[in-house]
């Protein structure tokens, strides 16, 4: 656990909050700056709690922003230095995934910070790192990930490109929280803090290893391919009984293919010369998955994946969202967790994928936009009242 940890979060959107979210789950006081005047768009993404739209109220902000705390203040306000200046006397680690020199402008960039305090730790997480040509580029994940080349390698070899899901916000934060724990143990050996300038773009890099090394080694430039492998037949998604319900199969050596055979009671098309061999199922893919979706299409989906498990056959069950909050298995993990928000009252979010010593986080509500202004000021801080309300009054705090 991270308790007695203390961790500015100066986040937004989705890549930083994913990753103080998995220091605070676990017992990090976690305290996230942010302002009215300049909403963090995490906040702004429905679904809303109840259908109504509210800073306070996106169930997708609340799910990265879980066991925070929220302080509000106008960081421009040059009111705010001797603020942030007590934040970095106070803090152990600063996270922020803003564009190069925004920071700086705030007095929270690490030349600034390890002035104040020596020891502290510093991630930088921002879109393509704080250097070279296009490190000042402002954007989002779902510029990225065409950046990265994912779009190159989703949908189908006769369709343009296919803009998924910003996959770059999903792959940095846990190197983020990596960095942050090695960091944490140098520091303990070493005596000082450190500095991460992390790249999502470059992070996001490692989850696409296989094509780039195809290319590296090959020549060869890995583009859209649908369900196809370059080898495996039969590799792809099949139509099970139900609307729209399906299971995926990938047969990947001979071993594989005689126990499909088997278990489909080895129909005579199966003994077909055209399936004999890899390179034959492959060069008649077409026709083999038509003919293995005939019989498919006959079976419940949980039935056929239970039986073809139960042969050693790789494959898997396509799940959607109503499926995931009804799996068993994610239940005994106890995967998704109620909650009580102090706005949207009981509601479920998603814990994290991991446990320390097999117990699951501590999993807390995301708190509203400037919650803990007074707490922060005043109790962990320091400030006596009578400037805490002068500086409210002056819109400095919110």
């Amino acid at each position: 656990m991270l308790e007695g940890l203390k961790v500015i979060d100066l986040t937004w959107n989705v890549a930083g909050p994913l990753s103080t979210k998995c220091l605070a789950d676990y017992g990090a006081v976690v305290v996230k700056l942010e302002s009215h005047k300049k909403v963090d768009l995490l906040r702004t993404y429905p679904p809303y709690g109840g259908g109504k739209p509210g800073v306070n109220r996106s169930t997708f902000g609340s799910t990265y922003n879980s066991s925070k705390y929220s302080l509000g203040l106008d960081i421009n306000n040059p009111k705010t230095r001797v603020i942030i200046n007590k934040l970095i006397q106070w803090a152990d680690v600063i996270v922020e995934n803003f564009s190069p020199k925004a920071v700086a402008r705030w007095g929270l960039d690490y030349e600034s910070a390890k002035k104040i305090n020596p020891q502290i730790i510093m991630v930088s997480a921002s879109l393509q790192g704080q250097t070279g040509p296009s490190a000042q580029q402002p954007g989002l994940g779902t510029m990225m990930e065409s950046a990265a080349g994912f779009t190159e390698l989703l949908g189908w070899p006769d369709r343009p490109p296919s803009v998924g899901f910003a996959y770059t916000d999903y792959c940095a934060p846990w190197y983020v929280t990596s960095a942050v724990l090695a960091a944490l143990d140098y520091r303990r050996r070493e005596g000082h803090g450190l500095y991460f300038d992390l790249s999502q773009l470059e992070a996001s890099l490692s989850y696409l290893s296989s094509y780039l090394l195809d290319y590296t080694v090959n020549g060869k430039v890995a583009t859209r391919s649908g369900n196809q492998h370059p080898r495996f037949a039969p590799h792809a998604v099949y139509r099970c009984q139900g609307d729209d319900r399906w299971c995926a199969i990938a047969v990947t050596n001979e071993e594989e293919w005689a126990a499909l055979c088997g278990a489909m009671g080895n129909p005579q098309w199966c003994q077909s010369e055209k399936f004999s061999t890899a390179e034959n199922r492959k060069r008649n893919e077409d026709e083999l998955n038509a003919l293995l979706e005939g019989w498919t299409v006959s079976f419940d989906r949980q039935a056929l994946f239970e039986m073809l498990q139960k042969h050693q056959i790789p494959c898997g069950m396509v799940q959607d969202g109503r499926d995931l909050h009804q799996d068993p298995q994610l239940a005994h993990r106890d995967y998704f967790r109620r909650v009580v928000h102090p706005e949207m009252g009981e509601m479920v979010q998603d814990s994290l994928p991991y446990r320390f010593a097999g117990e699951p986080s501590p999993l807390g509500p995301a708190p509203c936009l400037g919650e803990h202004t007074f707490h922060f000021m005043c109790e962990v801080l320091g400030f006596p009242e009578e400037d805490f309300a002068e500086l409210m009054g002056e819109g400095v705090l919110e």
